[in-house]
């Protein structure tokens, strides 16, 4: 048993040796500053600083086969009243986190590609408004020039709540704990994706279950198609690029009876010869009580209005809009959006406005500034408007 022992010892270090010329290291350091409230003359600072600590060990010469893990540690202070930064109201958080720890191995077998990682990453979802986080699970894919097909299963448990927010109407978030491990939900998913399946066109399905194992069932599962490609539209001589996605949604809380919910997503992208510049229109639908179907409930949480108060996740809504983005500098990028938000819990009817506008700056090849300015203008409750400005700068290493 020892010589077993020493023997796998070895074989590991020898591979470390091998490898340690490749190994690679960064670190990032960030501020992100949140001002928010409901004027812009009474807003409130949350400001949250970051440390990234980032490593990725390949164990073959093409890097198909590595080991990467990341950590961080964040120190925030929210509820700052700028007009009197003594507030003692003020609250400090910390947390820290381990959102990456996966080992992948990559194969070629017949003109095909298959691939393994296990441990903690991210995945999302077609839509990319329901399930997108991290856990602790197994990802498989298998890819050739037609198609790809990919398996996943993973474990929420195990997560930091204070870093990854999973919707649950049971779980109660404790901002004292540095670490709290999160909602416990068992997750399982497997897609096919057929490429260029029709004149360019791609074909996507994926069929994606969250099951609870503690506590009150909130199982959730999610049946997805997604369809993009190019379009001509009539003499307009640039490329039009759609996308379409549409989920039909099954859920059930508790000893209710399964409800029927629906998403569905369309965008109109098309890409303009002046400054790397884009223009995008969007829809978006998430259920509320319209026909057979029940209110709209996603996994992970992601914000759709940007309201103060009240109702903020995709669910019981309608948003069109418009969005482009364009570089006038190489190292400047500037963005744009503003979306109609209907209310759809119910019955169908103008809810409010939300906008927001963006620039992305990169000084240097280590050095980030962004600022975002957004707004959100309700239709019949000012309670609910909200205005934020949001200031961020990073330095790589």
């Amino acid at each position: 048993m020892r010589l077993l022992k020493n023997s796998l010892l070895a074989a590991i270090f020898s591979v470390f040796l091998i490898s340690a010329n490749a190994v690679e290291f960064r670190g990032i350091l960030s501020n992100d500053s949140i001002f928010e409230g409901q004027k812009f003359s009474e807003l409130i600072l949350d400001q949250k600083d970051t440390a990234i600590g980032w490593i990725r060990i390949p164990f073959t010469d093409d890097g198909l086969t590595y080991f990467a893990a990341e950590g961080l540690y964040q120190f925030e202070v929210e509820n700052i009243d700028l007009f009197d930064v003594s507030d003692a109201d003020s609250n400090r958080i910390s947390a820290w986190d381990v959102d990456l720890f996966k080992f992948s191995h990559s194969r070629e077998i017949n003109s095909a590609m298959l691939t393994v990682s296990a441990g903690r990453f991210a995945t999302f979802d077609l839509s990319g408004v329901i399930y997108n986080q991290m856990a602790d699970g197994v990802f498989a894919s298998y890819e050739t020039q037609s198609v790809f097909a990919s398996f996943y299963g993973a474990y929420t448990g195990l997560t930091n709540a204070r870093t990854v927010a999973i919707l649950d109407p049971e779980f109660v978030e404790d901002t004292e704990k540095h670490y709290q491990k999160n909602a416990k939900y068992v997750v399982a998913s497997a897609g096919l994706s057929m490429p260029n399946f029709f004149l360019d066109h791609t074909i996507s399905v994926q069929l994606l279950g969250t099951f609870k194992t503690e506590g009150e069932g909130f199982n959730r599962i999610y049946n997805e198609i997604l369809v993009n490609g190019p379009i001509k539209i009539g003499k307009f001589k640039y490329d039009v690029y759609y996308t379409l996605v549409g989920v039909l949604g099954l859920w059930k809380e508790g000893t209710d009876s399964i409800q029927l919910t629906n998403l569905s997503k369309g965008t109109l992208t098309t890409y303009l010869p002046f400054k790397s510049s884009s223009v995008s229109l969007n829809a978006l639908y998430a259920s509320g009580e319209q026909g057979p179907f029940k209110t709209f409930a996603g996994f992970t949480s992601m914000t759709a209005v940007n309201a103060y108060t009240g109702r903020t996740e995709h669910t019981g809504v309608i948003l069109t809009g418009v969005s482009g983005s364009m570089k006038p500098l190489g190292n400047l990028r500037l963005s744009a959006f503003t979306d109609i938000v209907v209310d759809a819990q119910e019955d169908i009817g103008f809810e409010g406005i939300q906008y927001g506008l963006g620039a992305e700056f990169l000084p240097l090849s280590d050095v980030s500034l962004g600022l975002n300015i957004g707004q959100y203008i309700d239709g019949d409750d000012s309670d609910r408007n909200k205005c934020t400005v949001r200031v961020r700068a990073a330095i790589s290493f």
